[in-house]
């Protein structure tokens, strides 16, 4: 009895286990899938240059420019008591503050000021004297920038002039025009630094006080660095442009 009991429990294992041989391998187990990536979004980028209103490194919008540098005065005058001369160099300052009203193209007003000294010949001295001088010039400027993201420009004005010459406490007033050109370099987004060349004039004028009779016409040139503020939302700053981009204007 044992013996058959044991035979049927060998016969049972073996067609166990012929059955297990008989199945299909399990399939391997899926690779580790990767770690999801997380898009991260790059930092905005400021857009440079005039593709934008009011935009970074462009000359538009509010425009303002110092300059200061030096200067040189020529003057000279006729009149019932004889013929003058003058020249002399000096400290130059000049401002100006406008808007940007086209593509690169500011119009605003503009100020000059020039004090030095120097050597007059004849009036009521006859002989060459050292005297000193002040001229102011008060009136309307253009100025042009051909490509507003860059620094060239080039302008002008017009106005009135005043002139004076201390040895024969004499002013003359006049109309006065101007020429100006230049170049900015930027040096942050709404402020560029350069120099520029000025030269003006004031038509003859006559003086006050001593010789009315005194007609007296004046040439001024000037090399000043300037400080430009360009933009719309800028304030003003050192040689060039403030404003829309600006100038010491910017400019």
């Amino acid at each position: 009895m044992l013996v058959v009991v044991a035979v049927s429990i060998g016969l049972l294992l073996a067609n166990v286990l012929t059955q297990v041989e008989a199945l299909p391998p399990l399939p391997p187990p899926p690779p580790p899938s990767a770690p999801e990536a997380i898009a991260v979004a790059p930092p905005p980028v400021l857009a440079r240059g005039c593709a934008q209103p009011s935009g970074p490194y462009c000359h538009d919008g509010f425009y303002d420019r110092f300059g200061l540098g030096l200067g040189y005065a020529s003057i000279s005058g006729r009149g019932p008591r004889g013929d003058i001369s003058f020249s002399g160099s000096g400290l130059a300052l000049s401002g100006e503050l406008g808007w940007t009203v086209g593509h690169g193209f500011v119009l605003g007003l503009d100020s000059y000021f020039l004090g030095g000294s120097g050597s007059l010949i004849g009036g009521p001295h006859g002989a060459a004297t050292a005297s000193g001088t002040l001229i102011f010039d008060l009136g309307l400027i253009a100025d042009w920038f051909p490509d507003p993201e860059n620094g060239l420009h080039f302008g002008g004005g017009l106005g009135l002039g005043l002139s004076g010459i201390f040895a024969i406490e004499g002013a003359a007033t006049g109309l006065g025009a101007s020429l100006e050109g230049g170049y900015d370099w930027w040096v942050a987004s709404q402020l560029s630094v350069g120099v520029f060349l000025r030269a003006s004039m004031t038509t003859p004028g006559p003086t006050q006080i001593v010789d009315p009779g005194l007609r007296v016409e004046t040439w001024k040139f000037a090399l000043p660095p300037s400080e430009l503020k360009p933009a719309a939302t800028a304030i003003p700053g050192r040689t060039g442009c403030l404003g829309g981009n600006e100038r010491l204007s910017d400019a």
